[in-house]
């Protein structure tokens, strides 16, 4: 080895050497100092990395969590609806069933109480008796109990009464 030149009897040397047989005192310290810079702007854009990821993490939940309890509230409003047509549809199927006439159904469903169909059969019993049921007006013959006769008018019909009864 030759003693001229120090720098490429240490360049000799440390031709077999790997990374970990190299010791920190060899490093100068212009390295060292750009090595530490280096690893510490890795770490900063590390840690940026990691807050923009927890940061659209966090976004991302939030946007989901309000896509659920939209669709929640959506849902629960639906189910209402439901629920609210089967229960109108549950009344006019009782008022019909209770022999109301068609063109009061609609009516006597609006005043029958309850949520199940025996509720609503029981309250529709009771609201036909307390209302009554229609009477329509029996079909008269006047003609009746004459034996066929016409009556041309009242006066006539008791006069024929009286003599009748009288003899």
């Amino acid at each position: 080895m030759s003693t001229e030149n120090p720098a490429q009897d240490q360049s000799v040397q440390n031709q077999g050497a790997t990374p970990q047989n190299v010791a920190q005192a060899d490093i100068p310290d212009w390295v060292r100092k750009e090595l530490a810079d280096v690893r510490s702007e890795a770490a900063r854009y590390r840690v940026e990395k990691n807050e923009a990821l927890t940061a659209a993490m966090t976004a991302a939940q939030a946007a989901v969590a309000e896509q659920l309890n939209s669709a929640n509230a959506e849902k629960q409003a639906f189910a209402e609806q439901a629920n609210t047509a089967n229960t109108e549809l549950l009344r006019l199927r009782t008022a019909l069933e209770a022999g109301v006439p068609a063109e009061k159904v609609v009516q006597f469903a609006s005043l029958l109480q309850g949520s199940t169909a025996e509720e609503l059969q029981a309250h529709a019993d009771t609201v036909k008796t307390l209302l009554g049921t229609p009477v329509s007006p029996s079909a008269t013959d006047p003609t009746q109990a004459l034996g066929g006769a016409s009556v041309a008018d009242p006066a006539t019909a008791f006069g024929d009464l009286l003599r009748n009864n009288i003899r």
